[in-house]
């Protein structure tokens, strides 16, 4: 039987041909790496599984699915990959395709948060800046010279705070538009 991939919105097809699926041995290394692998109630998906499925054209199959939602982009996948496929990248792409009004849990209402007020718990610009610094004071005893860049332009670094009052932080690297 062959296996032929699906026909895919050209836009689609332009970014995914920036990654060159051919090169994917089908290793499994990404999904070895992977913090997402074995997550309950993703049963039968891991990074491979997803790398093989748009390769295959199965698009829509993995945007409709949770697992771009899980990857945190920490990049162990492309770090272990043999073959350099910039696997964070694409999921990051594969977010990207979904509607608003379909990404899962809690992720769409942080995001609807920071575009109505600024940041992802919806509270004052003075609390929210008054709780960076104080996370910035934090970090730097662990981390000497730390400190929480706010309103920086061309800043290449996300920081939101956790919602559940623990004391903790995200970060998201940013890449540089070309």
């Amino acid at each position: 039987m062959t296996v032929m991939p699906k026909p895919m919105n050209p836009d689609v097809r332009e970014f995914l041909d920036k990654f060159d699926f051919s090169a994917c041995m089908s290793c499994g290394t990404c999904s070895n790496g992977c913090p997402v692998t074995g997550t309950p109630g993703m049963e039968g998906w891991d990074t491979r599984t997803a790398m093989r499925m748009l390769a295959y054209g199965m698009v829509d199959e993995v945007v409709d699915s949770n697992f771009p939602w899980l990857c945190t982009g920490c990049g162990r996948c492309a770090y272990s990959c043999p073959m350099g496929i910039d696997i964070p990248a694409v999921m990051a792409h594969m977010k990207s395709l979904r509607d608003r009004d379909k990404v899962p849990g809690t992720l769409h209402q942080g995001m609807q948060n920071n575009v109505d007020t600024g940041n992802n718990l919806a509270i004052s610009r003075e609390e929210y800046l008054e709780g960076m610094a104080e996370l910035g004071v934090d970090m730097a005893e662990e981390c000497p010279g730390f400190y929480v860049p706010v309103d920086k332009a061309n800043a290449r670094i996300l920081f939101g705070a956790v919602p559940d009052n623990s004391v903790g932080v995200s970060v998201w690297q940013c890449e540089r538009a070309v």
